[in-house]
């Protein structure tokens, strides 16, 4: 798979938490999803619902996958620098460290930056998910937008 076929599904990946009426069974605003630092803290009001809710694994994978790519392409639209997708095999090529991560839901699409900078969008919905608002998107967003 090329970089460019990795981003499009990511974006696609992002679309389904609109586009699958059965993932999020309340309303969603559409209009607050345009992918801005701004739609982030809707994301957040979204995933604290989540958090309260018992899922099973396969539900949270979907979260983590669905809001991960949402939070990367973001970054994507809204950084000064330019990042790209990259699968976790590519990322170890250009850091072998991240090896004893192992490949996973959080580690499975990564977002670098000129090869040197390699982001984990996955992640940051997991710590979200696991620990709430201190560890918030926008904040996060937005200090890569201005790196």
């Amino acid at each position: 798979m090329n970089n460019k076929e990795i981003s499009e599904g990511c974006k696609e990946m992002s679309k389904l938490i609109i586009d699958d009426k059965d993932f999020i069974s309340s309303g969603i605003d559409i209009e607050k999803l345009d992918y801005s630092l701004e739609s982030l803290k809707y994301i957040e009001k979204i995933i604290t619902k989540i958090r309260k809710q018992t899922k099973n694994i396969e539900y949270y994978n979907k979260v983590i996958l669905r809001f991960g790519s949402y939070l990367g392409e973001v970054i994507i639209k809204e950084s000064k620098n330019a990042y790209e997708w990259m699968v976790y095999e590519e990322s170890v090529e250009i850091n072998s460290e991240l090896s004893k991560y192992g490949k996973n839901i959080l580690t499975i699409f990564t977002l670098h930056h000129n090869k040197k900078t390699i982001l984990f969008p996955m992640v940051k919905i997991d710590k979200y998910l696991r620990h709430g608002k201190q560890d918030s998107l926008h904040f996060y967003a937005k200090v890569i937008e201005n790196r």
